[in-house]
């Protein structure tokens, strides 16, 4: 889904767990999700902007969020 906080999805329960929350570029996403191809530090990030999204390279920093008054409700 589409907002201030994207969905990602990842390797579960291995790296993270459902409803982390890591920062991709300055960019908060949600682990929502896994899949058959996303394996050990691999992440699918949902990017609704087609060309940012072919701009990404293989590897980025991933930053592990916590939100020290709660989550967001925004979403």
């Amino acid at each position: 889904h589409q907002g201030t906080i994207t969905t990602a999805a990842a390797d579960v329960p291995k790296y993270f767990r459902f409803g982390d929350y890591v920062e991709v570029d300055g960019r908060i996403y949600r682990i929502e999700d896994t899949g058959s191809a996303v394996k050990k530090r691999h992440l699918d990030l949902y990017e609704p902007d087609m060309k940012k999204l072919n701009s990404y390279t293989s590897y980025k920093q991933v930053y592990r969020v916590v939100f020290p008054f709660g989550t967001p409700k925004d979403n």
